[in-house]
C-alpha cells in the first residue's frame, strides 16, 4: 500500500472555509485544499480537534480515493471531494481523527 501522508503547511480563513496548503509526503507535491465549516462541523462536531488536523485527515482520505481510482489529485481541490471518490469517506475521517 502507498503511503498517502499529507502535511499541513499552511492555514487560512477565506469566507466561509478554510484553504491549506498542503504536500503530499511521498511525492512532493503541494496541493491548495479548501475545506468547508460546515465540513468542519460535520467531522469534528464537538469542535474537539484543530481545522487543521481535520484537514489533513480529510485530505488524506481524499488522496487515497482518487488514487485508487486512477485518478492524481488536482492542484487545488476542496476536501468534499472524498465524498464523490469514498462511499464511507466520512466514516473514514472521522475514524483518522480518533
Amino acid at each position: 500500500m502507498t503511503d498517502h501522508t499529507i502535511e499541513v503547511l499552511s492555514e487560512r480563513e477565506q469566507g466561509p472555509m478554510w484553504v491549506f496548503s498542503v504536500r503530499h509526503l511521498p511525492s512532493g507535491r503541494i496541493h491548495e485544499m479548501a475545506m468547508s465549516w460546515a465540513d468542519y462541523d460535520l467531522w469534528s462536531p464537538e469542535g474537539a480537534h484543530a481545522p487543521s488536523e481535520v484537514a489533513c485527515a480529510a485530505a488524506e482520505v481524499l488522496v487515497d480515493a482518487l488514487i485508487d481510482a486512477g485518478v492524481q489529485p488536482p492542484g487545488r481541490t476542496d476536501v468534499s471531494l472524498a465524498r464523490r471518490h469514498r462511499a464511507n469517506a466520512d466514516a473514514l475521517i472521522r475514524a483518522r481523527l480518533r
